[in-house]
């Protein structure tokens, strides 16, 4: 559990970025929506980032052509982050698309692992958001939301056991990083309001992690997952 400190009054002066992650039907995309509307500055998620972002893969080839489609999009959403002030708040980045790789299980994650930590090696601000606020949500809610969406999700996305697997990574990359800079909130029983007032009102702790610990939690993740 991330450490919390309350947002000061001049607190949206400082440069903070935060990525809000879950797996699919979690309550992101209404939730950003909802912190946009309150004038925070949104970056938005990859498949919204770019108008050219490949179809969803089918073999290994093809994921390892989005994985390293989305590592690139990746670095470019961090360099924004990197230059704003104020609170920035991702939709999702590389952790949520490592946790896709691994839940639709075509054998290319560990490949996944191994690029992003080169990317880290060579890239100073990869992967050092200051909190991931991550959206827990029960199955039966993904599948009635799902429902409710304007274009219902096909199985690639909300199966029992890709949720299933994609949970199972968080909980992997969760326990390994040391940097304590998750927040968990139960989507499932707090309004998008609720869960936007969280984001807004609190301030974590600001994180120290070297480049050499973040490649080291990395190859724990390759070795563990």
């Amino acid at each position: 559990m991330a450490e919390i400190v309350f947002w000061r009054n001049d607190g949206l002066n400082m440069k903070y970025f935060y990525v809000l992650e879950g797996i699919s039907c979690a309550g992101k995309t209404s939730t950003i929506n909802c912190l946009e509307k309150k004038g925070i500055y949104i970056i938005r998620e990859n498949v919204t980032f770019c108008n050219d972002f490949p179809p969803l893969p089918t073999n290994y080839k093809e994921s390892r052509r989005n994985e390293t489609f989305i590592l690139e999009l990746e670095k470019k959403r961090c360099n924004i982050a990197n230059g704003r002030d104020g609170l920035s708040v991702a939709d999702r980045m590389i952790i949520s698309s490592m946790a896709i790789s691994y839940a639709w299980n075509y054998g290319s994650v560990h490949k996944f692992i191994q690029d992003i930590i080169m990317s880290i090696r060579n890239t100073d601000n990869l992967l050092l958001s200051d909190c991931n606020f991550y959206l827990d949500v029960k199955y039966e809610d993904v599948i009635e939301r799902n429902k409710k969406r304007r274009s219902l999700l096909g199985k690639e996305w909300v199966g029992e056991n890709i949720i299933k697997r994609q949970k199972y990574f968080y909980d992997v990359y969760k326990d390994i990083v040391r940097s304590e800079n998750w927040y968990d909130i139960n989507s499932s029983a707090l309004s998008t309001e609720e869960i936007s007032e969280i984001i807004t009102t609190i301030k974590i702790k600001r994180q120290h992690v070297t480049k050499e610990q973040r490649i080291e939690e990395f190859i724990r993740l390759y070795e563990n997952i």
